[in-house]
């Protein structure tokens, strides 16, 4: 039976439905009236949307138009594009143009006048970049007429101070605050964030020599107290009474540990606390209130980040039980195991940044059968060495793993395993590589073809896939062929190939699979591929109405 060429297997784009094509005709409305010189057409555009979308399409339409809107870098355009998102009710609000822009009165006063009326905002979450710079108070009235508000990313000095002065007078029921490129203190951070500051001043948490006291005295009131219940867990003491900021992310070069050390202790539903130049020192908080009391009421964090651990900072990690997300970069050289990662229960995502592969090896062996992502990284211009053996330890130890990222290593055989028999050869080729994984990603990998054909092997949940591998021998014909016969890639939509020996019949197979919508590549490494062909093929896609597209493009633009 003669073989189907690609055009005929290849999946083509499902018709658009009336939906998508209206939603795409508003758009086009609206930022048409966007580039208008007077608000008024944008303003009878939004009270159309207001009246007749729901709030959850409206929202769709206004971000696609801020997204896709070709020029937001001028006053003129940023205003009307901050008039859009007020005036149409949208649940977000983004301003991130490119170059500095100053919102003047001369700008500004047809929004507010346009907005006067309006008491309250749909508002959820807002996000402004450094390059918007608006009045003093522009900034947190919005905020005032946004009382839903719970996702807040800003950054400048006088924009924090602004945001942080309208908190500490205002309690809002913000989940996220990220205050970037600021120069807060501590005491401007706290006073903002935490409710009821004046009695925190004299609390036993504000004191750092009482922290251990304090906090197992707060656990035994959790367990035991008027109207507690023995064996409660420390959940107990993160709810209604506190806060409920969950993640905070402050960029401030004035900013301590004494100041995280506050808001761990007062902010008790935080579940990632990004505090700039204070991780170093965190484990030596941990450790210190580890040693003065062993029933310290644990923290929340659920994602946290040790830069050059040690024994005594593992252990402390007793502290944080909740933990999920874990990046390690370095070790103190006299570290030799990760075993206290066993007792993190809920550990499921793990990065390890220039960490000895012996330590990787310790890691998956703790905590392996939990873990759902695991990325392992070196240095650049390295590429240290990393036997094929460890491979075949992830592979054998993180069954549920869905996400693997394997950046700058030279993946090198075994002195003895060099001379398997065709046998052992024959049957690790049959042998199944990770097969729940959704997301491959090779980045800055040397790898010999028969440890690649090897590792991509009845991989049938895979649905992206990142070769930026060596491209003397990793990539050719036969690899790619190799490729498409030992796997079912039923889901696979995206594959990124950095370069290799590929030639266009090669490429052109791939279009074949059921669910690729994108394949990019990085044209001037693969010398087999003229660009007129690839041109050539990316216009017969775009024309024929194929499903997937074809992208020259770079690593560092994925």
């Amino acid at each position: 039976m003669a073989k189907l060429s690609w055009e005929v297997v290849a999946a083509r784009r499902s018709p658009r439905c009336l939906r998508d094509l209206s939603s795409q005709k508003v758009i086009a409305t609206l930022t048409t009236a966007v580039d208008l010189a007077s608000p008024k057409a944008l303003v009878q555009q939004c009270q159309a949307i207001r009246t007749m979308l729901p709030i959850e399409v409206r929202t769709c339409v206004v971000e696609e138009t801020v997204t896709l809107h070709p020029l937001a870098d001028t006053q003129h355009t940023l205003a009307h594009l901050l008039l859009l998102q007020l005036l149409s009710g949208s649940l977000h609000l983004t301003l991130l143009p490119s170059i500095n822009i100053y919102l003047s009165q001369e700008f500004m006063d047809p929004v507010l006048d346009e907005i006067g009326s309006i008491m309250r905002f749909p508002l959820t979450s807002l996000h402004i970049n450094n390059n918007v710079k608006l009045d003093p108070g522009i900034l947190a009235e919005l905020i005032h007429r946004s009382p839903s508000l719970i996702d807040l990313h800003v950054a400048g000095e006088e924009v924090a101070l602004e945001v942080l002065g309208y908190l500490k007078k205002n309690q809002l029921g913000l989940q996220s605050l990220h205050l970037d490129s600021c120069n807060v203190t501590d005491l401007d951070v706290v006073e903002g964030l935490v409710m009821g500051y004046s009695t925190a001043l004299h609390h036993p948490w504000a004191n750092l020599s009482s922290l251990g006291t304090s906090t197992a005295t707060d656990k035994e009131n959790a367990a035991g107290g008027e109207g507690g219940r023995e064996g409660e867990t420390s959940n107990s003491t993160a709810g209604t009474s506190w806060p409920p900021l969950c993640h905070l992310s402050i960029q401030s070069p004035r900013v301590t540990l004494c100041g995280a050390v506050v808001l761990l202790h007062l902010l008790r539903n935080l579940k990632s606390l990004n505090y700039s130049y204070w991780n170093s020192s965190l484990h030596n908080l941990f450790f210190y209130l580890h040693q003065k009391s062993s029933h310290a009421v644990p923290f929340h964090l659920t994602s946290l980040s040790l830069w050059k651990a040690t024994d005594r900072a593992l252990d402390s990690l007793a502290l944080c039980p909740q933990l999920q997300h874990l990046m390690m970069e370095y070790t103190d050289p006299s570290l030799t195991s990760l075993s206290p990662l066993s007792l993190l229960p809920h550990l499921t995502s793990l990065a390890l940044r220039l960490v000895p592969e012996n330590l990787v090896k310790s890691a998956i062996a703790e905590v392996g059968s939990k873990l759902l992502s695991l990325d392992v990284e070196f240095e650049e211009y390295t590429r240290t060495l990393i036997s094929w053996t460890t491979i075949q330890t992830i592979n054998s130890q993180c069954t549920k793993l869905q996400h693997l990222e394997l950046k700058h290593l030279n993946i090198s055989a075994d002195p003895d395993i060099i001379n398997v028999t065709l046998l052992t050869r024959q049957k690790s080729k049959q042998h199944a590589f990770f097969p729940e994984v959704t997301q491959l990603r090779l980045i800055g990998v040397v790898i010999q073809a028969k440890y690649l054909e090897r590792l991509l092997n009845h991989n049938s949940c895979l649905e992206m896939l990142v070769l930026d591998v060596n491209n003397d021998d990793a990539l050719t014909d036969q690899a790619v062929s190799k490729l498409i016969k030992n796997n079912t890639f039923n889901n696979l939509s995206y594959v990124y190939l950095s370069g290799g020996l590929l030639s266009l019949e090669s490429l052109v197979t791939l279009l074949a699979l059921p669910s690729i919508e994108r394949i990019a590549l990085h044209l001037p490494s693969f010398p087999l591929l003229s660009r007129s062909g690839f041109h050539k093929l990316q216009c017969q896609l775009s024309c024929g109405n194929y499903q997937c597209i074809l992208e020259d493009t770079d690593q560092d633009d994925q």
